[in-house]
């Protein structure tokens, strides 16, 4: 049976506030940017904005994840959280306007080479290159240390950790099938799915059970 989402169960899926990119789930997933707005980000970058981007905001312009990512941090695999996709209006600490100001105000620039487009509330950034060169479209994350004492380390700390997006979301795992482990991460795309399961819809049920293969097939134990 093919997990492949047809455009109609993506639909019903996306007016349930799910959407997929990469295989992934997006969560509070929000509608596709317009073109308007995708040119006025690009008036704030360095370059052209990278294709993979542009196709993750035409599938949904924001929103939340719920999965685990690690990455090497000065010789070392740590877990970065990456919750957010920053939107314009969204509730957090700086919408995207808000994050593109305040690393425009650091950089001194009008223009950024490194686009914010998501993360965890203000410790830790994933930004998107988007000078024209060999790095176009590479993502790098900054993440804040924090006082010993705390499970983190105490400096800040930059670096890339995938060729593009594509790749960035092919690295989200999850430990744990959430519907085993309901208390872990990923329980919060498991209740999603299982509302979108019991709506009184065929095309919702087959949906959230594709939706649900997508995300079990994340699971470390199930590869």
């Amino acid at each position: 049976m093919s997990d492949s989402l047809s455009d109609e169960e993506l639909r019903v899926a996306h007016a349930a506030g799910i959407a997929v990119f990469a295989d992934r789930l997006i969560l509070e997933a929000q509608p596709a940017i317009d073109e308007a707005t995708l040119d006025a980000v690009a008036e704030r970058c360095a370059g052209p904005l990278p294709e993979p981007l542009i196709a993750l905001w035409r599938t949904a312009f924001g929103g939340r994840l719920d999965y685990d990512l690690h990455v090497p941090i000065d010789g070392h695999v740590e877990q970065l959280s990456f919750s957010e996709l920053f939107y314009p209006g969204s509730r957090d600490y700086h919408d995207l306007w808000g994050w593109i100001d305040h690393e425009c105000e650091l950089a001194a620039a009008s223009r950024l080479v490194h686009l914010p487009i998501g993360g965890f509330e203000y410790l830790e950034r994933i930004y998107v290159d988007t000078a024209p060169g060999p790095d176009h479209g590479a993502v790098v994350c900054w993440r804040q240390g924090l006082p010993p004492g705390w499970e983190r380390r105490s400096d800040d700390h930059a670096g890339q950790i995938a060729d593009d997006l594509q790749a960035l979301f092919g690295q989200l795992f999850l430990a744990q099938d959430p519907w085993q482990d309901p208390a872990g991460v990923g329980s919060e795309m498991c209740e999603a799915i299982d509302e979108l399961g019991a709506v009184d819809d065929p095309l919702a049920r087959s949906a959230a059970a594709k939706l649900r293969r997508l995300v079990q097939a994340t699971v470390v134990a199930h590869r």
